[in-house]
């Protein structure tokens, strides 16, 4: 596939899981986590395996809309019921200690992975696929094992399924959390955009990087990464959420604009910009998240705002690929930044200058 036909399927299977997030959320609050990360493993290994044995492009096309479906029952499920089973120990306090473990154990395993697929793919190139599939077969014996937390559930009908939506979405975007909106969806979103798709490899292949150069860069990255991620908890008590949510944000802006320039091999500079601050986000605001949500709807809101990050990949993907293929992935990556450090600009006027003074003068009057 060229690039630009490989944007294409990015944007039609990606809206698809867009299209599947909060469904599948409101199905595992309502039917249960263990039952929904079950089946969403199961769709994984399907959509998959259809991928790794195909020769066609309708072939990768079909299993990536599977795997789609199987990533986006897992999003919501997978967390919320890590939250909900602390809360049943009475150790939900822990949650921050959890979710960077977590973020820690996966970027190790993003890096192993890397390291060996990228030689593996210089061997043969479906042997990085199958030994995806046997990992999955392997994670989908160990989501048999897993226990449902103690969360009452309710019947599953069509009225509390859509009264659980409409929950859910009211509950991301009560006062509390507002304001973490657009670092969902332009934040988050952003490093989506680089590290989901095309985009990324395509990047690293501009400035000189291949298959194997690939493998180790983004290996040593990976390292790093997992190191800072250890470091969120005590990161936010010193400079506290909103803080912490701008800073990435004026990082990550960075890293697209810098794209701009053709580094030769010294592109790794912005790459890893990119890559290391784009990885701290989504943990730091799940913490945000899970500590805001109460049990009954957590999946909900949990795959509202995946949607929300997931968004922004799904209006990009074919243009990214048209850029990648017509040499233009500078002009994208700029693009990119000043979209984002424009959002967060507004967000801070509005929620931190506006909203502030309005508050402020409210309260002076209220005094008086």
């Amino acid at each position: 596939m060229t690039y630009g036909s490989l944007g294409l399927v990015d944007a039609l299977a990606f809206g698809f899981g867009l299209l599947m997030e909060i469904p599948t959320g409101a199905i595992a609050d309502l039917l249960g986590k263990r039952k929904t990360i079950i089946s969403a493993m199961s769709f994984a290994l399907i959509g998959i395996s259809i991928i790794t044995f195909s020769d066609s492009y309708y072939g990768i096309l079909i299993g990536f809309l599977i795997c789609q479906l199987g990533w986006a029952l897992y999003s919501g499920a997978a967390e919320a019921m890590a939250y909900d089973t602390l809360i049943d120990e009475k150790k939900e306090t822990q949650f921050e200690e959890v979710i960077t473990t977590y973020s820690t154990i996966a970027g190790i395993t993003t890096l192993i992975t890397t390291l060996i697929g990228g030689f593996l793919y210089s061997v043969h190139f479906r042997l990085p696929h199958i030994l995806w599939v046997i990992s999955y077969v392997f994670g989908l014996a160990l989501a048999l094992f897993i226990k449902e937390p103690k969360t009452v559930l309710e019947k599953f009908t069509l009225k509390n399924y859509f009264l659980q939506l409409k929950i859910g979405f009211k509950e991301l975007f009560k006062t509390n959390l507002r304001q973490y909106i657009v670092f969902f969806f332009a934040l988050y979103g952003s490093f989506i955009i680089y590290d989901w798709g095309l985009v990324k490899p395509a990047f690293a292949e501009r400035f000189g990087y291949l298959a194997n150069e690939q493998a180790i860069l983004f290996t040593i990255l990976g390292i790093i990464t997992a190191i800072l991620v250890r470091f969120i908890p005590r990161i936010r008590k010193i400079i506290g959420d909103k803080i912490g949510m701008y800073i990435l944000s004026i990082l990550l802006a960075m890293a697209y604009a810098f794209m701009f320039f053709n580094w030769g091999f010294a592109g790794f500079i912005p790459l890893a910009l990119l890559d290391l601050s784009g990885r701290i986000v989504y943990p730091w605001l799940s913490i945000i998240i899970n500590k805001e949500i109460p049990s009954k709807y957590r999946a909900t809101t949990i795959s509202t705002s995946v949607l929300l990050s997931r968004l922004p990949y799904v209006f990009v993907a074919i243009i990214a690929g048209e850029a990648a293929q017509n040499g233009q992935l500078g002009i994208f990556g700029l693009g990119i930044g000043v979209i984002l450090i424009s959002l967060v600009a507004i967000n801070f006027l509005y929620f931190d200058i506006l909203k502030r003074g309005t508050s402020h003068s409210s309260s002076i009057s209220s005094h008086s």
